[in-house]
Order: structure tokens, then C-alpha cells, then sequence
């Protein structure tokens, strides 16, 4: 739900991992004494520890919507993490050999994290609490019916040509009764579909430009179209299935509805505290210097 402050979960370990290594790396620097193990670490790399209150704040910083996406629960879970972590840790200590981590280049990646992350945490705080009620979910379904249901859909076989000529001479060939898939690999210029017969699946209004839409929808199953032109030049389609749109009622999609309400009323307030912030800030643009 939360998809304004999302943050992957290498990202968030190497975020970590980089800010609190930095910050031990200029610590060391005014001795050369070495650190005694913690009493309770749960990985060592190389002279590095990952304590386990270390691990637990990571691990409870990873959002729900994560560990179920990751499938990362239990002792399994955990180890997965930790895996992660190890291993970032590898990658994190290679780098520092290399002196990767003084390059200005990195300095503002770590920048740029800080500020997503803050970022992130701001509007996770703002929007604390927000939810939609079955009202505003019966709204959202009322006003966008088209998204819960099964559009009705179309199956045709077609050829394309180039010309006009062309299409007239396939047109005739169909008239004394030759077969539509038989013609496809011998006329069609589509490389998608001429070797299948001419045979371009079910689908629904919208993927297709809106002159062959308009003529495939219009056939009755087993009807054939005449030269349709468009950009791509002259079509003749053959109706072979035809599906019925069907409509779910909200009780079937409340949930749905609910969890879409949910994200337009989480866009809305989005837009309207960044246009707040926006009025409070003095915000200057120099546009022209982008052309």
C-alpha cells in the first residue's frame, strides 16, 4: 500500500552498512587499537562485527509489505537477511581497499540515500493512520467501473499489405473461397503474425490502432473485413472468437476497491502536502538554462 516509501531492501542494507562504517572508519582513525568482540555479535567479517542489536534494528526496520514479498519470516527469514547483510558487508570492505568510498561519486550517492530515506520516513509519518472506509471504496468503484471486470475481447486472424492493390488482389483470392491463414505467409508483411496463419490472439479495446479496433470489433464471428487502412497500410481482418465483457459487482471487489481508494487518497494528499510545502518554500527555477 505504502508505495510512496518504498525503498529496496539491498538499498536500505547498503545505506546502513555504508553510513555506519563510514562513521567507524573516522572514529579509527585517532587509534589503531583494536576493537574487542562484542559479547553478543551474530557475524564477523574479517575485524568487522554484526552485533545482534545491530541485526535486530535492521531487521525490524524492514517494512511488513517486504518480508511478505521476500517471504522473509522466522528463523529462515532472518538468516536470509543476515546472508545479506554478510555479504554486503564483503562487497562494502573490498570497495574501501579500493578507495572507492572517498570518490566523490559515492559521497553523493550516500547523499542522495540520506535524503530518499528522510524522505521516506516523512511521508510514512504524514500519512500515518490514512484509510479508506467502504464509502470512498464504493466511490472509487462507482467511478471506475472499467477496472473491475473482464473487458470484452476479440480473436482475429488479418493480413497486411502495403498497397491497396495488394489488398484488392487478396481480397479476390478470399472471394473464390482460398483460406485467410493459407494467404498470410504469402502476402502478410507482418513478421508476427504471418507465419501463424495471420492469427493475432484475443484482445481487448485499446491495444490496437483505432481503425483496425473499430473493424475487428465490428465482425461478427466468421466475417471477414475489407481493405482497412491504417499507418502501418491495408488490413483484412477475419473475425474467429468472439468474448463478452463482463462486469463484477462491489461486493465481488470491495476489497479491491477499498485498496484502490486507499492509493488514489494516498496520490491526492501526496500532491496536496508537496503543493503546501511548495508555498511555504522559496522554490526558483531556471528553466530556460535546460534547453
Amino acid at each position: 500500500m505504502k508505495r510512496f516509501i518504498a525503498v529496496g531492501l539491498v538499498w536500505v542494507f547498503m545505506l546502513g552498512a555504508v553510513v555506519v562504517n563510514a562513521a567507524e572508519k573516522k572514529s579509527t582513525k585517532t587509534g589503531t587499537a583494536k576493537k574487542a568482540a562484542p559479547e553478543k555479535w551474530v557475524a564477523k567479517i574479517n575485524d568487522k562485527y554484526i552485533t545482534l542489536e545491530e541485526f535486530e534494528s535492521r531487521w525490524n526496520a524492514i517494512p511488513f509489505q517486504y518480508k511478505y514479498q521476500y517471504g522473509l519470516f522466522g528463523p529462515e527469514g532472518k538468516i536470509r537477511v543476515l546472508d545479506t547483510l554478510v555479504k554486503n558487508e564483503l562487497l562494502y570492505q573490498e570497495g574501501i581497499k579500493k578507495g572507492i568510498l572517498n570518490s566523490e561519486t559515492i559521497t553523493q550517492r550516500i547523499e542522495d540515500l540520506k535524503k530518499q530515506v528522510v524522505a521516506e520516513e516523512l511521508l510514512t509519518r504524514q500519512m500515518k493512520g490514512l484509510e479508506a472506509n467502504d464509502s470512498e471504496a464504493m466511490s472509487y468503484y462507482n467511478a471506475n467501473k472499467q477496472e473491475f471486470g473482464e473487458p470484452e475481447q476479440v480473436r482475429v486472424r488479418h493480413i497486411l499489405v502495403k498497397a491497396e492493390t495488394e489488398a484488392n488482389e487478396v481480397l479476390a483470392k478470399l472471394k473464390k473461397g482460398e483460406d485467410l491463414a493459407k494467404l498470410a505467409p504469402e502476402y502478410s508483411i507482418d513478421p508476427g503474425t504471418k507465419d501463424k496463419g495471420g492469427e493475432l490472439g484475443f484482445f481487448s479495446r485499446g491495444q490496437m490502432v483505432p481503425e483496425f479496433e473499430e473493424a475487428a470489433f465490428g465482425l461478427k464471428v466468421g466475417e471477414r473485413s475489407g481493405a482497412i487502412k491504417t499507418a502501418y497500410g491495408y488490413h483484412i481482418i477475419e473475425s474467429e472468437e468472439k468474448k463478452e465483457g463482463s462486469q463484477k459487482s462491489f461486493d465481488e471487489v470491495k476489497e479491491e476497491a477499498k485498496n484502490a481508494a486507499f492509493q488514489e487518497k494516498q496520490r491526492k494528499l501526496f500532491e496536496a502536502y508537496l503543493e503546501e510545502l511548495g508555498k511555504k518554500a522559496d522554490v526558483q527555477l531556471k528553466q530556460e538554462l535546460l534547453q
